[in-house]
C-alpha cells in the first residue's frame, strides 16, 4: 500500500512538473516572439534614423564644438577686431 501511494504521488509530481514545464515553454516562446518583433522594429527605426540623418546632412563624424569653446573663439575674434 505504501509503495502504491509513493508511485501515485510520484506520478502526480511528474504530472505537475510536466505541466509547469509546458507552461514555461509557452511563456518562453511568447517572449522570443516579442523579442523578435522588437528587434525588427528597432532595426527599422535605426534605418529610418540613418536615412533622416543623411537627408538632413548630419554626419556622425562631425566634431561638435563645445559651447564654452565657441564663446572663447568669439571673444578672441572680438578682441582682434577691437584691439
Amino acid at each position: 500500500m505504501l509503495v502504491e501511494m509513493k508511485k501515485k504521488s510520484g506520478k502526480n509530481l511528474f504530472r505537475k512538473l510536466n505541466k509547469h514545464s509546458k507552461e514555461l515553454q509557452a511563456r518562453q516562446e511568447k517572449i522570443a516572439k516579442k523579442h523578435n518583433s522588437l528587434s525588427a522594429q528597432y532595426e527599422e527605426l535605426e534605418h529610418l534614423k540613418n536615412n533622416m540623418n543623411e537627408y538632413l546632412g548630419i554626419d556622425k563624424r562631425e566634431k561638435k564644438e563645445s559651447f564654452i569653446g565657441a564663446i572663447k573663439k568669439y571673444k578672441r575674434k572680438i578682441d582682434k577686431t577691437v584691439g
